[in-house]
């Protein structure tokens, strides 16, 4: 086509990932077409958590967006013996994923980026050194593409990888704060032990709270009637709810991220640590490396490209590898480990090191080694069968 656009980056989906990228790669000078195949604002289903580190990642204001700062947490194991822990420093701020991604990609447009939202990507082909993004509504040419479209990504299986280890499923409902037993909205409530490899959460917003759980993907028929029954802990009328369920992928091997100019970042590359399920920081962290390494290679290094997926191998891939050991561990020991938590202020510390940056998750597994513990219990459980 001959008034076709030319573009030097194409990115599909306005998550964390792809908005963000979207921004510093805009920020640099570069062409870029945004694309969404919904309208925007749109609704995102989420637990809307932002640990406290993501403040050293974003270069801009995100406080408008910002619903409440959480101080503490209050834990329960299998819904009983309840504690609550603070901390003087701030470890999470909750949002509503609609208002913080359309921010983002507001952040995104005002650099320059090109957005084509309720657009949906349809197909992908080679042409000669570029590649043409097909839509309804037009086709675009680019000299890289990028996948930040979700757990079921388009481009991911258009050039057929699955980068994703494992799968978490998570099922929440929003509902008014005023329909919870009143609690102090300045901490989350989690709730361990009652789902394995998982957890029960409320999070506190101005006006509601996104009330859910998380567990691994093969018991996911077990979550409704324990999130109704964790509903009706918490004080709230869960006849009229409405339960939204979405996947949250994990990469926890060395598995690919791209091929030739390709490139999959955020839910697409398996952006979320095992133990939280959090993905919105590793998403923004994948944004952050890729963005050097396209710039690097728009500034003339044909070799920066390669470079993406030992960054994510070197800086990424180790904290949620950890991540998983540690969730393994505490969900295997979880009666023994709720009393360490309850009756200790060291791992509550440490937690909170965590979301505030201070420390990562492999720097814990290099001191405290899960896996050496599990593999310890595996092999004292298979001699004793």
């Amino acid at each position: 086509m001959s008034d076709m656009s030319t573009y030097d980056v194409a990115i599909i989906g306005t998550g964390p990932a792809g908005a963000f990228l979207a921004y510093q790669l805009s920020a640099q000078g570069l062409q870029v077409a945004l694309f969404e195949k919904e309208k925007l604002p749109r609704e995102k289903i989420c637990a809307g958590g932002l640990s406290a580190r993501i403040a050293d990642l974003l270069p801009f204001d995100i406080s408008p967006v910002i619903q409440r700062n959480i101080y503490g947490a209050t834990v329960s194991h299998k819904f009983q013996d309840a504690f609550t822990k603070y901390t003087d420093k701030l470890i999470i701020s909750t949002i509503h994923r609609k208002d913080f991604d359309h921010q983002l990609v507001r952040y995104a447009t005002e650099q320059g980026a090109d957005l084509f939202d309720a657009e949906k990507v349809d197909d992908l082909r080679r042409d000669s050194d570029a590649y043409i993004l097909i839509s309804a509504k037009q086709e675009i040419r680019c000299r890289i593409a990028v996948g930040a479209d979700g757990a079921h990504s388009f481009l991911a299986k258009k050039i057929s990888l699955n980068p994703i280890s494992l799968h978490h499923f998570g099922l929440q409902t929003e509902i008014p704060l005023d329909a919870l037993d009143p609690f102090d909205f300045s901490t989350v409530k989690l709730d361990f032990g009652s789902v394995r490899d998982g957890y029960c959460w409320v999070f506190p917003k101005k006006d509601s709270a996104s009330v859910g759980v998380m567990g691994h993907f093969k018991y996911a028929e077990r979550l409704k009637p324990l999130l109704i029954e964790w509903l009706k802990l918490c004080g709230a009328d869960s006849g009229d709810v409405v339960l939204q369920g979405y996947p949250i992928p994990h990469r926890i091997t060395r598995s690919p991220l791209s091929r030739e100019r390709i490139f999959l970042i955020g839910d697409a590359a398996g952006a979320a640590d095992f133990w939280t399920g959090e993905g919105i920081y590793y998403a923004l962290q994948h944004a952050q490396m890729l963005a050097v390494h396209i710039a690097g290679y728009f500034g003339g290094d044909r070799t920066a490209l390669a470079g993406y997926k030992r960054a994510m191998d070197r800086v990424t891939l180790p904290d949620l590898r950890s991540s998983y050991y540690f969730s393994q561990a505490f969900n295997y020991l979880s009666p023994y480990a709720f009393k360490l938590i309850k009756n200790n202020d060291y791992p509550w510390d440490v937690f909170c090191r965590i979301m505030r940056g201070d420390r990562t998750f492999s720097e814990l597994r290099q001191r405290l080694k899960p896996h050496i513990l599990l593999n310890k219990i595996f092999n004292k459980e298979s001699r004793g069968k």
